[in-house]
């Protein structure tokens, strides 16, 4: 979820003095050229690559929720869902999630919760381990 928010963020946080991607994906010197309107090519494919990596860890995660409790799965889950979706967003259009804060519409955060309720009822919870990922190598 934190991959998501660092995505979303690249704006917000350079102009605290703050950069969370990579400096082997991109340089402070690429983040401020493309905020500033300049190149953005760097910065689109840094932020592509950590949302790319996010959604290998969301599937990850999801393996083996049903390992988790019933109560606390339904909070994580539809958290998940939610910063997932946000990371889609980004993911849709980079340069306007600088100019704009990309956030999930209520309905649509509804319906996401929703999803992650009936998706968390344990009979419905899929068995077995969770596969095993490249993600969590990095």
């Amino acid at each position: 979820m934190q991959l998501s928010n660092i995505a979303r963020d690249v704006n917000e946080d350079f102009g605290r003095d703050r950069i969370y991607l990579p400096a082997a994906w991109v340089s402070s010197r690429a983040v401020r050229e493309a905020l500033g309107g300049g190149n953005a090519a760097p910065l689109v494919a840094a932020t592509a690559t950590l949302l790319a990596l996010a959604d290998e860890l969301y599937k990850s995660a999801d393996d083996g929720m049903h390992y988790l409790p019933y109560r606390p799965r339904i909070a994580i889950r539809a958290a998940a869902a939610c910063y997932r979706e946000i990371g889609v967003r980004v993911g849709e259009d980079v340069p306007a999630s600088w100019r704009a804060r990309v956030v999930v519409a209520p309905r649509r955060k509804a319906s996401l919760v929703a999803g992650a309720i009936l998706k968390s009822f344990p009979l419905l919870a899929r068995e077995g381990a969770p596969r095993q990922r490249a993600a969590h190598q990095q």
